[in-house]
């Protein structure tokens, strides 16, 4: 008679764990759906989510001499100077570019300014020509980064009134570190017409199809751009309702039968639990400006987005993700690099030419945050 009740017991207990979880999607509360998009391009390449630019540098030891410090130099000068290229770029907002900003001026003070740092360096023997490679990156965003120096330009004052308290470089915005549930306004552009792909930019603009300016550097909050830049642009192959159906352990009703033990539960007070991230998924109706770097939107998901704001500060802190699909053009020659070998273990072959070490390096590291 016990063992009929235990086993029915057992039936009774699966059948709800099963309806309980039958609704969950396959990443887990704490995890991200989200993956970096990167662009790339022979001489390095820009990862929109971290926020940071990476230049590659080679120079060969027969044509410095045979100086080694003359060959690392060398190196250091071009990659450098790739990273200078690939800012060139970007762009500003709808209508202007890094390298067009203050008709050019802009540019000529970048090097001044900018931070670089060493990813990845070393000597290749092997071809019998040696040659010096190295990986150096630099920030778009934190207070040593492009994003600063441009709104210094474009409002004409100086660096001098920006806190120290916000953050020097990139962090991952989707890692789900942190105690506090974080909502995020994450707009879908993965199903714009044809020939009209959004392209990333500093400071774009969502607009309402009615015409009302929802979101542009004027009406954000300062230190929030300089933190994180005002967007992150991701890919990822999740639905709308899979990103917004982020399973919160705490809701599943048949763990409230359980009682933790004292141990466990004495665990838990010495280690917060990591609460989820929320996502207000929106899809975006077009791309426009000159540089079709500002989203459209329909008028009702902007006025609930308004309504979010108010009450999330989404847009006030610059909390936006976008969601491309689409390889995004640039300067150079570029290959797209969707995926980083962190999710999938795939290494596409970059134009620029590497040894297998520093290939491996560039791929396996590139989208980790230094």
């Amino acid at each position: 008679m016990w063992s009929r009740l235990l086993y029915g017991f057992a039936v009774c207990f699966l059948v709800i764990f099963v309806l309980s979880i039958s609704g969950m999607p396959a990443f887990s509360a704490s995890d991200a759906p989200f993956m970096p998009y990167q662009e790339r391009y022979d001489s390095g390449w820009i990862d929109w989510d971290a926020g940071l630019i990476y230049g590659i540098g080679r120079a060969y030891l027969n044509e410095n001499g045979g100086s080694r410090p003359m060959t690392i130099g060398a190196a250091r000068v071009t990659a450098s100077s790739n990273i200078v290229r690939l800012a060139a770029g970007i762009h500003v907002d709808d209508r202007e570019t890094l390298k067009t900003l203050g008709r050019g001026n802009f540019l000529m003070k970048v090097r001044a300014f900018l931070r670089y740092r060493d990813k990845e360096e070393h000597w290749v023997t092997s071809g019998g020509n040696p040659y010096y490679e190295v990986i150096q990156y630099t920030p778009i965003n934190g207070v040593e980064g492009l994003t600063v120096h441009v709104l210094d330009t474009l409002s004409g004052r100086s660096q001098q009134g920006i806190p120290e308290q916000a953050a020097s470089g990139a962090f991952g915005a989707f890692s789900g570190a942190g105690s506090e549930e974080t909502t995020w306004l994450v707009l879908d552009a993965r199903r714009l017409p044809r020939g009209s792909a959004v392209k990333p930019a500093l400071f774009p603009k969502v607009i309402s199809r009615s015409g009302e300016v929802l979101y542009s550097r004027d009406t954000v909050d300062r230190n929030a751009i300089v933190e994180r830049g005002m967007v992150r642009y991701v890919v990822t192959n999740r639905s709308a309702r899979d990103i917004m159906s982020a399973i919160d352990p705490d809701r599943l009703p048949f763990f409230s039968f359980f009682d933790a033990g004292p141990a466990v539960a004495w665990a838990e007070e010495r280690t917060p639990r990591v609460k989820r991230q929320n996502y207000i998924v929106k899809d975006a109706e077009q791309s426009s400006g000159l540089y079709r770097t500002n989203l459209v939107i329909n008028d009702r998901d902007a006025a609930e987005i308004k309504t979010a704001d108010r009450e999330y500060q989404v847009l006030q802190k610059c909390r936006v993700v976008v969601i491309v699909s689409s390889p995004i053009g640039g300067i150079g020659s570029q290959i797209p690099f969707w995926l980083s070998d962190r999710l999938n273990g795939y290494l596409p072959q970059p134009a620029y030419p590497l040894n297998n070490g520093l290939l491996q390096t560039v791929m396996a590291e590139g989208i980790v945050l230094p």
